[in-house]
């Protein structure tokens, strides 16, 4: 989960760097339709990756979940099961 958010964060900041050094060359960004439609693509990737994020985060505290669930619904039945093994190998063997 912190791999993830170091690499989100290093795609934003490497973003930002770019955008960055774009307007340090001075190039000017006109209003053309296809500037604005670069500057939406650029903004809607970034809001994808963080809905990604968030989505990964959610499905971990699902399986999570799910995994603690499972365990709490069998575990009982393997401890007797071990149990009964056990008393078997201690009175025949």
């Amino acid at each position: 989960m912190s791999k993830l958010n170091n690499d989100l964060a290093d795609i934003h900041n490497v973003m930002r760097q770019n955008i960055q050094e774009v307007l340090n060359r001075g190039e000017a960004i006109d209003r053309t339709p296809s500037s604005i439609f670069v500057l939406i693509t650029l903004l809607k990737s970034v809001v994808g990756v963080s809905q990604i994020s968030s989505n990964i985060a959610d499905r971990s505290k699902e399986f999570k979940w799910g995994a603690k669930k499972l365990s709490l619904q069998y575990g009982p039945l393997v401890a007797i099961a071990l149990f009964v093994v056990l008393v078997v190998y201690f009175k025949f063997f």
